[in-house]
């Protein structure tokens, strides 16, 4: 039902969140596609957090998809 993406570098946790990267976001777009239910997605970072409540589909806006094959 939800996922939480946080990175960090030798200093530690990132300060700033960091979004996925494009084949996450497409995993994560066929996971909500395949249990046909939005995740809750937590970009994380020690001074701020994001909270995607709308799912995959706001990361990937324009998304390939079984329509396409």
């Amino acid at each position: 039902t939800a996922i939480a993406i946080a990175a960090r570098n030798e200093q530690g946790e990132l300060p700033r969140p960091i979004s996925p990267c494009g084949a996450c976001r497409q995993v994560m777009l066929e996971t909500e596609s395949r249990h046909s239910q939005v995740m809750r997605i937590i970009l994380y970072g020690k001074e701020c957090c994001y909270i995607i409540e709308g799912g995959a589909k706001e990361l990937l806006p324009i998304s390939f998809d079984a329509n396409y094959l």
